[in-house]
């Protein structure tokens, strides 16, 4: 069970869509600082990284879940940064909705690979 007010997923995406998208460019952003701070410029695709986000970020914004598990787990590590920046109320709330179900799905499938 989720701490704070019960939001139904298709309600929380519905009504996070600025939040999403917002998510989504962060997490882009950060993950290139980073994969080139390690590896050096040039060497991540991050072309590839963007269309995956990018795509499985639209397949959620139209509650659309045939995704596969590195989408799932995109997304759920994008909202896991946008939740560090929101402050308490609906947007979290929200946010930490659509997140828990990307973590828990992501699990699933690969516990069911194990």
């Amino acid at each position: 069970m989720l701490p704070g007010p019960t939001v139904p997923l298709r309600v929380a995406i519905q009504d996070s869509t600025a939040e999403l998208d917002a998510a989504a460019m962060e997490f882009m952003s950060t993950t290139q600082r980073e994969m080139d701070a390690m590896l050096g410029p040039g060497v991540f695709d991050h072309g590839m990284l963007a269309r995956d986000v990018v795509g499985a970020f639209g397949l959620i914004k139209s509650l659309n879940f045939d995704m596969r598990l590195v989408d799932f787990d995109n997304v759920q590590a994008a909202l896991s940064m946008k939740l560090d920046t929101l402050g308490a109320g609906p947007a979290r709330d929200r946010i930490l909705v659509i997140q828990t179900f990307c973590a828990r799905v992501a699990d699933y499938s690969i516990s069911l690979k194990q």
